[in-house]
């Protein structure tokens, strides 16, 4: 009752405002968007189905899950639309540098949620490595933003100049963060490849395949806020106002990188858990053993006593 309708006119949605592009474009563009619908389907199913107890965070996290699976069924629409003969058009000309204070507050509001982000998204990646989440510290966070910035900026101008109706932006725009984040999850795991080696056979294609996911759900759980951003550049007084972008961007990405200091700042390490010495039972006497050798050895107690033999 909630999944398919939504999955149907999501999809549809796509269909109808990127419908006008070219073969591949279009191809990508409805394979990324049956994808995004089918994760945002999900989520009002789950919480539909689980609202008395809803866990906002773990419900964005765990639809990671789905992408992979929706990847693979979004091929059938995808394809469908190559048959499909329409009055194909090229992209028009972006609004002036818009992408880029789009993409800079986006990836300032990761910045600002990253003990939240730490919290579910890539919790075991190890040190250095591109991540959104200060878990992994300074050089892993920053890589990670930087990543996220430059592939939301340049997807974001790709998307802007292929609609100029506001809900080609809004659409555009979330399909922006979406892809963004599947190129930071490229990204980590080529870094584990470079760290650890291929591997097994068939442990790097998983590896590759979870990666996505948890970077496409990422795109997805923050994807709404470059989609709103990007409502305003479909106007024309937007877009003169845009030639002084370059202001804005300075000042989005001094905030970023002040919000990315805040966050390993209270990202503190956690305290190693203290190790206890089991705790034995009131009649219980513990004593020291020793291994005696010989042609039969044997582990006895510290008063001479046989505990166990040796084979």
């Amino acid at each position: 009752m909630v999944y398919a309708p939504l999955l149907l006119t999501g999809t549809a949605w796509v269909v109808a405002t990127f419908g006008h592009l070219g073969r591949r474009a279009r191809f990508a563009t409805v394979w990324a968007g049956f994808v995004l619908t089918a994760v945002v389907a999900k989520a009002a199913m789950w919480v539909a189905a689980t609202a008395p107890e809803l866990g906002v965070a773990d419900l964005l996290w765990s639809t990671s899950f789905t992408v992979p699976k929706a990847a693979l069924y979004a091929l059938v629409p995808a394809a469908v639309t190559l048959l499909a003969r329409t009055g194909e058009r090229e992209d028009g000309e972006p609004a002036r540098r818009t992408h880029w204070p789009v993409a800079a507050i986006s990836v300032s509001a990761v910045a600002v949620t990253g003990m939240w982000v730490a919290s579910h998204w890539s919790r075991d990646l190890p040190d250095g490595l591109p991540s959104a989440s200060p878990q992994g510290g300074v050089a892993g966070l920053l890589a990670g933003l930087v990543t996220l910035f430059l592939a939301l900026a340049r997807t974001q101008r790709t998307f802007a100049r292929r609609s100029r109706t506001p809900s080609g932006a809004f659409l555009g725009g979330w399909l922006a963060a979406l892809w963004a984040g599947i190129v930071l999850g490229a990204v980590q795991t080529a870094g584990l490849l470079i760290l650890d080696g291929p591997g097994a056979l068939l442990q790097t294609p998983a590896a590759l395949w979870i990666r996505l996911g948890e970077g496409a759900s990422l795109g997805v759980a923050f994807g709404w806020l470059p989609a709103l951003l990007a409502l305003p550049a479909t106007g024309r007084a937007f877009r003169r106002a845009a030639g002084g972008a370059s202001a804005a961007t300075a000042l989005s990405l001094a905030v970023a990188v002040a919000a990315m200091a805040g966050a390993v700042a209270l990202a503190g390490p956690e305290p190693a858990p203290v190790a206890r010495r089991p705790a034995a039972a009131p009649e219980t006497e513990l004593s020291p053993l020793r291994a005696v050798r010989g042609k039969r050895p044997r582990i006895v107690d510290s008063e001479g006593g046989r505990s166990c033999c040796a084979e």
